[in-house]
């Protein structure tokens, strides 16, 4: 069922007409475990968006012994990598950097770089067949991008999501987006980010990313009807819900995607949840942060919506291959990811940037990079198999401790 239209709290913060007797029943619960979007799939990345913090101060010891194991060497030898590419895929080049400075038009050609400044104006030709009510589905490119991906059963990739509209003599994102509070006392620390549904440049929010793919439904109509309750709702300040459960007065980002589009604009197909959970020790994690719901919505399913079709891809990468590649690099650790594995296999806490990625997945990431910029016509299948094999020469296992 779609979420109905936000009416702003009147008691308590009471969201819903529902009786106090419906609360807590069989049937809220399991509402409230279907919304919203993947706790880690957007806290985690808005953590990295906010300022410095201590991380000790904030997250219990247990996350952090959780990112301390890991089953793989830590120091990287990219000779030995050298090697085994020259070898195994006839790859005799290097790495290349991960992300590039500037942003490219991937789905048009040239993909001439720009700087998010170009993204002010409608005229744009970086903004060449976009159009307001395009739905646009966001990439972090922080670590904490990779801790979403691997907290989900099914693979999962875009972390945040918003609304394109063109007004004023600009270009907006409507979305609903938390900011980090840490003075404030708070039960866990996923109340901590808190926020309200608002409009921001398409500059401030492209800077923020790494890949944005927008997606257009099929209806012109109900796109207009979204983007007109997107301009009411900015008048309305909802208040942004971290806890993605429909009995609390406000809305994730993908709740107000899904309030905007199902319930105000008229689509009639309901969104899927996706279940946490496949990894224990990210599930750990997860519940130690104050996550509680077992299955959310993500903004990869609202392309799956019965005729959307992809309009455009901005990214900071420089050809389509290279975007694709890094999601078929996701993949691939999500694919290789056991239930047992241990969170710190490519991620590591840091004490002030909360997560970053181990040296060997940036290796991972940047030989991955090298080698399909040598080969940007490689097949799916060609690619994804030398992503295998570049995983096997970078996570190499540690080994084992000599015996006493």
């Amino acid at each position: 069922m779609p979420r109905p239209a936000y009416q702003p709290a009147r008691n308590a913060g009471a969201m819903h007409e529902e009786s106090d007797q419906a609360r807590g029943s069989e049937r809220t619960r399991a509402r409230a475990a279907r919304r919203g979007l993947g706790a880690l799939a957007l806290l985690l990345p808005a953590a990295a968006g906010c300022h410095a913090f201590p991380l000790s101060l904030y997250v219990e010891g247990e996350v952090l012994d959780e990112l301390s194991a890991t089953s793989f060497r830590s120091a990287v030898d990219d000779r030995e990598i050298a090697a085994g590419m020259r070898e195994r895929l006839g790859y005799d080049g290097g790495r290349a950097p991960y992300l590039e400075e500037a942003f490219h038009r991937l789905d048009l050609a040239p993909a001439d770089p720009f700087s998010p400044a170009a993204a002010d104006d409608p005229a744009s030709p970086f903004l060449a067949g976009l159009a307001s009510g395009d739905v646009i589905l966001a990439k972090n490119p922080k670590a904490q991008s990779l801790a979403a991906t691997l907290s989900f059963a099914e693979f999962a990739y875009y972390d945040h999501l918003g609304v394109l509209v063109f007004e004023d003599g600009g270009v907006w994102v409507y979305e609903a987006w938390p900011r980090l509070r840490l003075l404030s006392t708070a039960p866990d620390f996923i109340s901590r980010f808190q926020g309200h549904v608002d409009r921001v440049p398409l500059r401030e929010f492209l800077a923020r990313y790494e890949t944005l793919e927008l997606v257009r439904l099929p209806d012109p109509g109900r796109n207009a009807r979204a983007v007109e309750a997107a301009r009411r709702s900015r008048a309305q300040r909802i208040p942004y819900d971290p806890y993605h459960d429909p009995e609390q007065p406000g809305l994730s980002c993908s709740e107000y995607v899904e309030m905007l589009f199902l319930a105000e604009a008229g689509y009639p197909a309901g969104l899927p949840p996706r279940p946490l959970g496949r990894n224990a020790a990210w599930a750990r994690i997860a519940d130690s942060l104050g996550f509680r719901a077992p299955a959310y919505v993500v903004p990869d399913d609202f392309a799956g919506l019965e005729g959307a079709r992809s309009v455009g891809i901005i990214s900071r990468h420089r050809t389509l291959a290279e975007a694709r590649a890094m999601r078929t690099a996701f993949r691939v650790l999500h694919d290789r990811d056991r239930p047992d594995s241990p969170a710190g296999d490519y991620l590591a806490a840091h004490p002030w940037h909360f997560l970053v990625y181990r040296d060997t997945t940036l290796a991972y990431f940047e030989w991955t990079k090298g080698y399909v910029r040598a080969h940007p016509e490689a097949s799916e299948a060609t690619l994804r198999a030398a992503i295998e094999t570049i995983y096997d020469l970078c996570f190499r296992p540690r080994r084992p401790a000599a015996a006493g």
